[in-house]
């Protein structure tokens, strides 16, 4: 496998490059390295408006199948994305018939593992053992990028992904210092002056390592594809860079301060808050991070646990109120577009994804796969049948283009181990990996259903 790939600039800069083959050493062409495998984990919360979120038909997707969905906006990405229904967190004890248990439901979905729960402190609740976006990152040498886009609310705000037992893994709220923390320094000499805020609000990362850039350009190993590849790169740090605001050279003292500080992206900000559009500059940085083989595991929440965000799609109620709609009056509608907004993010971290042309029709979604997964299913919350679609197949080892609908429940460590195993996770034996936090047979082994021989 090959190693990362990147060029140092100015104040210790580390420009992460996208897959080229032309800097490969000898021994990783002949073996035929390709772009490292990751795993994006988008989570959203209260349910979605499950009579249309899932295609029409199980089988084959296709865009009469998706037409008026939720997933209608996925059309584009039929053939690359699958959708899994049959999904059920593997513990509903804690509360009486686990009717709305978000912080329950929240502990299990990356984890699988026993809530650490009290009937008197329920939203406190935690988890007792490790999230898999903890579990490929620390496989692979490396920690999770974990973001967060969501009203600050109650206790079931940031309990995503978990370092252990009930040890929390902080979320990054704010977009810019998830940036600055992937092009972070590159040694603890380094001169750090170009860094400092002002400087480098000024100044892009592309200008940061500007020089280093155009010898690279000249080096004769660079295939045309290699180029195409390392511009559309510089292009989406552009990208990022303008959707953050970072690059207005008119900025004064006080807007550079606000940009810097946690409220400049605050998620409460306005009626219906700034949680899609910060979502998108979460995913802008994990798409960044994924493709520069930085990270191999992130996790993006959209949205809180118990959702208090005023979403603008026609209501003045939460997302939790409405998702209470009982299946009556208008609020099913205001849930659908709630999911369409969700989609639509989910969407967009496909887009720049997609925007790496790896050759052979292959882009760097191929390599890896981003999953869009919820805890909950339903107006009534239910724990069964949770909604899952994912996109990407590590290269060929998950199926894709397809609605699955399992005969049997699927207890989800099971999925998340799949999907550990398809991003290259292995067992002490060299057996893929199948057992995160299992202590049930059911909670062990791969799906079935969507590994690729």
């Amino acid at each position: 496998m090959q190693r990362r790939q990147f060029l140092k600039g100015a104040g210790g800069v580390v420009f992460g490059l996208p897959f080229l083959e032309g800097l490969l050493d000898s021994k990783a062409q002949a073996a035929g390295a390709e772009p490292l495998p990751f795993a994006i984990f988008m989570h959203q919360g209260n349910g979605v408006e499950d009579k249309r979120w899932w295609p029409k038909t199980p089988g084959l997707i296709t865009d009469d199948s998706l037409k008026g969905t939720a997933m209608e906006g996925l059309s584009a990405y039929k053939s690359k994305i699958l959708a899994l229904k049959g999904i059920a967190i593997p513990y509903q004890d804690g509360e009486s018939g686990m009717k709305c248990g978000h912080a329950y439901a929240c502990a299990q979905i990356l984890t699988g593992a026993t809530p650490n729960w009290s009937a008197s402190a329920k939203n406190r609740t935690t988890s007792s053992g490790t999230s898999i976006d903890w579990e490929i990152a620390r496989y692979f040498k490396g920690e999770p990028l974990n973001l967060i886009s969501a009203v600050q609310g109650d206790n079931i705000y940031d309990i995503m992904s978990y370092k252990g037992n009930g040890q929390k893994n902080p979320a990054q709220k704010n977009p810019f210092e998830a940036y600055k923390k992937i092009f972070g320094l590159f040694d603890a000499n380094a001169d750090t002056s170009a860094l400092e805020n002002k400087t480098l609000l000024h100044k892009s990362v592309n200008d940061l390592v500007k020089q280093q850039m155009e010898e690279l350009l000249k080096n004769p190993r660079l295939s045309k594809a290699d180029k195409v590849r390392l511009e559309a790169h510089r292009d989406n740090i552009r990208l990022v860079e303008k959707n953050m605001g970072v690059l207005n050279f008119s900025m004064g003292e006080g807007e550079l301060k606000r940009i810097n500080d946690t409220k400049g992206f605050d998620q409460n900000n306005g009626a219906y808050g700034n949680v899609p559009n910060i979502a998108k500059m979460h995913l802008d940085i994990i798409a960044l991070a994924a493709a520069t083989g930085q990270i191999r595991a992130a996790n993006m929440q959209f949205g809180q646990g118990l959702d208090g965000c005023r979403y603008d799609v026609g209501s003045n109620d939460d997302y939790h109120t409405i998702s209470h709609h009982n299946n009556n009056g208008s609020g099913v509608e205001f849930h659908h577009r709630i999911d369409k907004v969700v989609m639509d993010g989910f969407k967009y971290l496909l887009d720049r994804l997609s925007s790496y042309d790896m050759g052979g029709g292959k882009t760097t979604l191929d390599y890896g796969v981003a999953v869009l997964l919820n805890d909950l299913t339903n107006t009534h919350h239910d724990v069964v049948d949770l909604p899952h679609v994912y996109a990407g197949s590590c290269n060929g080892k998950l199926l894709t283009g397809r609605f699955v609908v399992s005969n049997q429940r699927i207890i989800n460590n099971r999925f998340l181990s799949t999907i550990g195993a398809a991003v290259g996770m292995k067992n002490a034996d060299g057996s893929p990996f199948d057992g995160l936090n299992a202590t049930k047979d059911n909670q062990r082994g791969e799906v079935k259903e969507i590994v690729i021989a």
